[in-house]
């Protein structure tokens, strides 16, 4: 899936984004850190852990002003807002009951 120009892959407890408009760009470390720099995150570290639980399973972008990207495990929903690279940040979806 595309998110912010990104290609993204969320698979085994990660999330993988591409370099911004390279695709094919998918370099962690590189010589220049920037916020146009491939990102990859594991759900189950510092700040994350133990908050998110059960192996994320599934993305899904959402567009709008914050461009979103919903993440899903097998017991809840998180929303990566903004630039992972740069002040990006995520947060548990809670339903009101």
């Amino acid at each position: 899936m595309i998110w912010q120009h990104r290609m993204c892959k969320v698979e085994d407890g990660l999330f993988m984004l591409s370099a911004v408009d390279d695709y094919d760009n998918w370099d962690f470390a590189p010589d220049v850190v920037s916020p146009k720099m491939a990102v990859a995150g594991h759900l189950f570290a510092p700040p994350f852990a133990p908050f998110i639980g059960p192996a994320v399973v599934k993305g899904l972008a959402f567009i709008d002003d914050e461009h979103l990207l919903i993440v899903g495990s097998d017991g809840s929903l998180w929303c990566l807002i903004g630039n992972p690279a740069a002040t990006g940040r995520i947060v548990k979806l809670e339903v009101e009951k």
